[in-house]
């Protein structure tokens, strides 16, 4: 339903503006002249109580006065009054609003309140609310601008729709794309995300004919997990660009000042635009860059970049950028190479990089690329030149787009310097191949476009089903509390995660009690559900050979769980185990941000779901910081990949003749995450460390803590 109201607001049919002005200096007259200026074919009714006509249109006291229910209402007063405006869109019919107005969830606690109330009328009347604090809605396509921004170009094969969360950042995209004769299709300033958020434009993008990239810039996931699985569908038909800050802190601060975003961990962030195929960049410049290699050479179908410079320093340093980001810069094949050698000069090189050397004119260009381009060897071409005595660079840069526009080769140019090679650089933009003032530049989107297109061959092509299944067995006493240890053991005996067996004492007196059954060598600790990082105090005796010391160290523990007030503490006896390699396996839910106002709960924003964790364990988990991540659920092959991104990976996997069981440790893995499916309400679990032997692994310390 909200994907066909969406369609009204790029293609509506009646348009309200409520607050229009006479004033073109202010946002509501902006607005009308931006419609009106276009000769965008639709009923226009400005409303405003104050006026009779504005730029020659009959003018309506209220929206109750317009003589029809509009596709869309535009709304630019002050927040204060919007309340009211809303409820009366909401008994006129209504449906689709756009709130440019600011004063909301982005100024405090009030405005929060307030953009509250709005969303429970939009529950109410069932409405659909762009906003607020937003710009707008364009479509390019149809000459259609409901926002306060400059009116771009009109493009009928427009092919690019943005969706960003800051207004200011489309505007800026915008006048660069039109600088830069890229063509867009669709732009919408989601602001605050209220109501319609870019999870229901991205459904409607989708499906659009229209548009074949989509763009987004993010401050916050309305459904982390709704994105996650949404994109993965969508990613292997059109590529998604993500830009989204808030990788330290500081950032994280400002966002919350700008719209009111709550980050979650970046390391979350990151996989989950990883494992659901979107490109992410890091900065506004990086995003520029790759939308002109999306939209105007074919996407690449491997990784393998042949170079042509007239500059071997600059190639050189070149090659560097382009194995960094996964790229291979191959050796020719030698009847390539044959080729090459008649028509170039005898002192050129025709290895890769082709260097025509500094008095390379326009015609050696032509011949070397014209050779290349051919040839079933490469996969990208970049043409590298810096201004020499004899560069004929306009000329040069002639060839290459009359020999690119012939064949549906990924050809990309960085022509470095300044006054001697500028023309030659406006002149490829304005041809529409992709031109880059230094080389990294090139390496890194092309390098961002691979990583994409390797991961659609790997990755299925279908939406996750992601299960949310609570378990009302699981309970404890208070909401966030320890799962107690043998409900824990219970719940792992049941998904078949074996854990290293323990014998559980009631203190000094009863260990005393059962001291000759015990075998050695073995472990001595403290436990209590308080107590969660027990090394930090000492907590953990090891190895215990005989009586005596098992005495001494349980005496010890025992002046420990005094001076910590543990009451009903345990001691825990467990065999020591020598060879082994100790790893963590952790697993913890993204947090949900729900607020209660004014008597009524709201969700701000769905996390990811959970994610699991594995790395170096023991004491040294936040010394080494060696760990992967993944979303849940994981399968063998995710399971895989992340204990090769460890460094003690290459220990698990048999470096030095060493052998540990990492098939069981796959299975423990893959046995958590089916665990995790059916037990929703699990909110982090710790198992720190897991025991790998040669022929098992174990859990050791296990913490389960539940919503």
């Amino acid at each position: 339903m909200k994907t066909a109201q969406i369609n009204k607001f790029f293609n509506p049919k009646s348009i309200a503006v409520i607050g229009a002005s006479r004033s073109k200096k202010k946002v509501g007259g902006i607005i009308l002249n931006n419609i009106l200026l276009e000769k965008y074919p639709a009923r226009i009714y400005p409303v405003n109580p104050n006026a009779n006509k504005i730029m020659d249109l009959d003018v309506f006291d209220t929206i109750m006065d317009v003589p029809e229910i509009v596709d869309v209402a535009i709304i630019a007063i002050p927040s204060m009054f919007i309340y009211e405006i809303i409820e009366e869109c909401g008994i006129k019919g209504v449906k689709n609003i756009i709130i440019v107005s600011a004063g909301f969830s982005e100024t405090g606690a009030e405005g929060l309140k307030l953009e509250l109330r709005i969303r429970v009328l939009a529950q109410k009347y069932q409405l659909n609310i762009l906003g607020p604090n937003c710009l707008g809605i364009i479509n390019a396509r149809n000459n259609l601008n409901l926002s306060f921004a400059n009116t771009p170009k009109s493009y009928s094969n427009g092919k690019i729709s943005f969706l960003s969360q800051s207004g200011a950042i489309g505007t800026a995209f915008m006048d660069w794309a039109q600088s830069n004769n890229i063509e867009i299709s669709k732009f919408v300033s989601l602001g605050n995300k209220s109501d319609l958020s870019e999870i229901d434009f991205l459904k409607y993008l989708e499906q659009d004919n229209d548009t074949e990239i989509i763009l987004l810039y993010l401050e916050s996931f309305t459904d982390g997990r709704k994105f996650y699985e949404l994109a993965k569908s969508i990613s292997h038909k059109k590529p998604i660009v993500v830009l989204k800050p808030g990788k330290t802190e500081a950032t994280q601060k400002a966002m919350e000042a700008h719209t009111g975003s709550i980050a979650t961990s970046d390391k979350i962030i990151e996989q989950a635009l990883e494992a659901s195929g979107c490109i992410r960049v890091n900065s506004i410049e990086e995003l520029f860059n790759i939308t002109k290699l999306l939209a105007w050479q074919p996407i690449l179908k491997g990784n393998n970049v042949t170079i042509i410079t007239n500059a071997g320093g600059v190639a050189i340093e070149t090659i560097d950028q382009l194995q960094a980001n996964g790229l291979e810069v191959s050796p020719l094949p030698k009847s390539l190479q044959l080729s090459l050698s008649k028509l170039l000069k005898e002192s050129a090189s025709t290895h890769n990089p082709i260097d025509l050397l500094g008095d390379a004119l326009a015609r050696d260009y032509k011949n070397a690329i014209e050779q290349v381009v051919k040839s079933n060897s490469t996969d990208a071409i970049l043409i590298l030149l810096t201004p020499q005595l004899m560069t004929e660079s306009l000329k040069t840069a002639k060839f290459v787009n009359e020999i690119a526009d012939k064949h549906h080769k990924v050809v990309l140019a960085s022509f470095l310097g300044g006054e001697k090679v500028h023309i030659a650089q406006a002149f490829l933009t304005k041809e529409k191949l992709p031109h880059f003032n230094f080389a990294n530049d090139a390496a890194g989107v092309l390098g961002k476009i691979w990583k994409w297109r390797s991961h659609l061959e790997t990755s299925p092509n279908s939406r996750l089903h992601y299960p949310t299944i609570i378990n009302p067995t699981l309970k404890v006493t208070n909401k966030g509390e320890m799962l107690p240890e043998n409900e824990t053991k219970k719940l792992l005996d049941k998904y078949n995660i074996k854990y290293l067996k323990s014998d559980i004492f009631n203190g000094v007196k009863d260990l005393g009690k059962n001291i000759s059954k015990i075998k050695y060598p073995i472990v001595l600790k403290l436990s209590h559900p308080q107590l969660i990082h027990k090394t930090d105090i000492k907590a953990v005796r090891l190895p215990i050979y005989q009586r005596s010391d098992l005495i001494k160290a349980s005496i010890e523990l025992d002046e420990i769980a005094q001076s910590q007030s543990l009451i009903d503490y345990k001691l825990e006896v467990q065999p020591f185990i020598f060879e082994k390699l100790e790893l963590i396996l952790g697993i913890n839910r993204d947090k949900d941000q729900i607020i209660d106002s004014e008597g009524r709960k709201f969700s701000i924003s769905k996390g990811f779901g959970h994610s699991m964790i594995v790395g170096a364990g023991g004491i040294y988990t936040e010394v080494l910081d060696d760990s992967s991540l993944r979303l849940l659920p994981v399968n063998r092959n995710n399971a895989m990949e992340m204990l090769k991104e460890i460094k003690y990976g290459q220990i698990l996997f048999g470096a030095r003749r060493q052998h540990f069981d990492y098939q069981a440790l796959l299975k423990m893995m893959l046995n958590l995450s089916k665990m995790i499916e059916k037990n929703y309400n699990i909110r982090s679990l710790d198992i720190n460390p897991v025991f790998v032997t040669q022929n098992d692994a174990y859990a050791v310390d296990i913490k389960i803590f539940i919503d």
